[in-house]
């Protein structure tokens, strides 16, 4: 699989399994977390979702599928690039923090 270098160094996939319209019911939360495992059983170690893709709960589904391979041995948590996005609500106060941050590291 084609894959790119991040600027800490590390090689990340360029394919992902992306995780929209999961996490929306608690009836197909097994399926889902057994959906993601599958995903990571067949080598896919960049896994994208977001706050708002069933208000949180295909974060959960993912997170619940990463615990249940690490702790099976199934993959390493450093193998793993879990990419999320959250709500402008609290992107706002990040992109404050950022531009204070900034200020002090002169960046």
């Amino acid at each position: 699989m084609r894959s790119l270098d991040t600027a800490g160094g590390a090689r990340m996939p360029v394919l992902g399994l992306g995780t929209w319209h999961m996490g929306e019911s608690a009836i197909r939360r097994a399926a889902e977390v057994a959906a993601v495992r599958a995903a990571m059983a067949m080598g896919y170690r960049l896994i994208d979702t977001a706050e708002m893709y069933g208000e949180g709960g295909a974060e959960q589904v993912v997170g619940l599928a990463v615990a249940e391979a690490l702790r099976a041995g199934d993959v390493r948590r450093e193998e793993l690039f879990v990419v999320s996005k959250v709500y402008p609500r609290p992107a706002k106060r990040c992109a404050r923090w950022s531009a204070r941050a900034a200020s002090v590291t002169g960046a």
